[in-house]
């Protein structure tokens, strides 16, 4: 099975992250999965952004907790806006496309998930992020793919990964060895990484054996993949 290809934020390069022309631009183009970061609004909206706050992308210093989903529809810039995920999630499944759902804010892992649940999506959504988000969407749904996000030298406790029961062990790249992707494959999980942006390296985790690739540079990473093919 070829190594799976997931875009970072969509297409960052050609089009504004986390908006719906960056995530159809990447399923365009290829993407096995597109990794989205989700965010809960005052009136507990699910959106796609990655920052707290909105100065950033859309140049107004608004933390997204404290604004409304009304307000920030309000942001655009030409043809980007902050979408929200069922409206994404409605995209998703009108196609054939799949979704890294990226939790940092655990406060927004059950509203996603629930809208996972209402289209029936489970099985082309991957759940990652912050420990606690992986925790709520695992003790409500057992069905859930699960991507363990790592940023730690030491492997994770089996009794973690008896308790969330992830499909993926999803560890920043600097992190991995063969000898780690070896032991996880021995633990029947699959191994995802992130955020992949150089050939070089990208050529590493190919042949270290990584199951899935998290990167920005989506055309690179496709190029490289169907080379060693």
């Amino acid at each position: 099975m070829s190594t799976l290809a997931i875009a970072h934020r969509g297409d960052p390069h050609g089009h504004r992250e986390n908006t719906v022309p960056a995530v159809l631009a990447a399923l365009e183009q290829g993407a096995d999965l597109v990794e989205i970061d989700l965010a809960l609004t005052r009136d507990g909206t699910v959106v796609l952004l990655h920052d707290r706050t909105l100065t950033r992308l859309w140049a107004r210093d608004v933390p997204v907790a404290d604004a409304d989903f009304a307000e920030l529809r309000r942001n655009r810039h030409g043809r980007y806006e902050i979408p929200g995920f069922e409206q994404v999630m409605r995209l998703l499944v009108a196609g054939d496309g799949g979704l890294m759902a990226d939790l940092p804010v655990p406060a927004a892992a059950e509203p996603t998930a629930e809208i996972v649940a209402r289209y029936d999506a489970f099985d082309r959504t991957v759940f990652a992020g912050h420990l606690d988000s992986l925790r709520r969407v695992r003790k409500r749904w057992p069905e859930a793919r699960i991507a363990l996000s790592w940023n730690e030298p030491e492997l994770p406790a089996a009794e973690l990964l008896a308790e969330l029961k992830p499909e993926f062990f999803n560890p920043q790249w600097t992190l991995l060895t063969r000898e780690v992707v070896e032991r996880m494959h021995e633990l029947a999980l699959r191994v995802s990484t992130w955020t992949v942006d150089s050939p070089s390296n990208m050529a590493r985790m190919l042949e270290m054996g990584v199951d899935a690739v998290i990167t920005n540079r989506l055309r690179h990473f496709l190029s490289l993949r169907e080379e060693g093919e």
